[in-house]
């Protein structure tokens, strides 16, 4: 068959595998852009030149194999859009194969993301309730919202910059530890979190205290040490639910943090 023909046959049975190894091909045909659901993409043994952009289309896609071909070129968006690329093969190609997979590790924000994927869809097997990811994590996976009946849920990825809309699906969340990040604000919609006891946001890059935090109807502990805040809202020392909070390392200038060393209590009759 030629790959008109294994294109139409892919398309076809819905395969999410499409090999066009050894058939001569001078570019990637159009109709495979076609194919959303393909997550294996063999093109080895031809003599295509160039990559498009269009790749990118396949959001899917988690193995693309282009071996012994004529590429000079890949482009740099190409390396870090694809959220499911776990491997490519440019082996045998005219170009910088080294620094091309150099760059990929480096600037590729998707790193770790199917990884944390997978993950997500083993605890969909489970019980549903419990949720960790320590790896490095760039990108904060909306796929979490999916796991509904959470309770525990901790992402220490180090690299996640915001939380992402949509978080107030986790209805019967009581446990949100966050630490470890790069987050500077909260989504809007952490406020429907009705359940939430706690969340720890240590270790992030928040430089204004997030005022939400104080709106939790059923929040007991807030740890936020170790970020850029200078003041912080002093009317958690008269909140009806909270019994801890726990700021240290910040560079305040109108509060010692040797104070957190007391009892809550102690800190509530001083400044509630």
């Amino acid at each position: 068959m030629d790959e008109l023909q294994l294109i139409d046959e892919a398309k076809s049975q819905n395969s999410t595998t499409l090999d066009l190894s050894r058939l001569g091909l001078t570019s990637i045909p159009e109709q495979v852009f076609e194919l959303k659901n393909l997550e294996t993409l063999k093109l080895m043994n031809n003599v295509i030149s160039d990559i498009p952009e269009r790749l990118t289309e396949l959001k899917r896609l988690k193995h693309l194999y282009l071996y012994n071909n004529k590429i000079t070129n890949i482009s740099n968006r190409l390396l870090v859009e694809m959220p499911y690329l776990e491997n490519f093969d440019l082996g045998d190609n005219p170009l910088d194969y080294h620094s091309t997979v150099l760059y990929h590790q480096q600037n590729n924000k998707w790193l770790n993301y199917n990884d944390c994927i997978d993950k997500i869809n083993k605890e969909k097997e489970g019980d549903g309730t419990s949720f960790y990811f320590g790896d490095t994590l760039k990108v904060f996976p909306i796929e979490i919202f999916e796991l509904s009946e959470l309770i525990y849920l901790e992402i220490a990825g180090k690299e996640i910059t915001e939380i992402p809309f949509g978080i107030s699906t986790l209805k019967n969340l009581k446990y949100l530890r966050l630490s470890n990040n790069k987050l500077s604000s909260l989504p809007q919609d952490l406020l429907l979190l009705e359940k939430l006891e706690l969340i720890e946001l240590d270790t992030n890059d928040f430089d204004v205290f997030p005022d939400i935090l104080l709106e939790l109807p059923s929040i007991q502990r807030i740890h936020i040490s170790n970020n850029k805040l200078k003041t912080f809202n002093k009317s958690v020392f008269k909140h009806p639910t909270i019994t801890k909070f726990f700021a240290f390392e910040n560079p305040f200038i109108d509060f010692d943090e040797k104070l957190f060393n007391y009892d809550f209590e102690i800190l509530k009759q001083k400044f509630g």
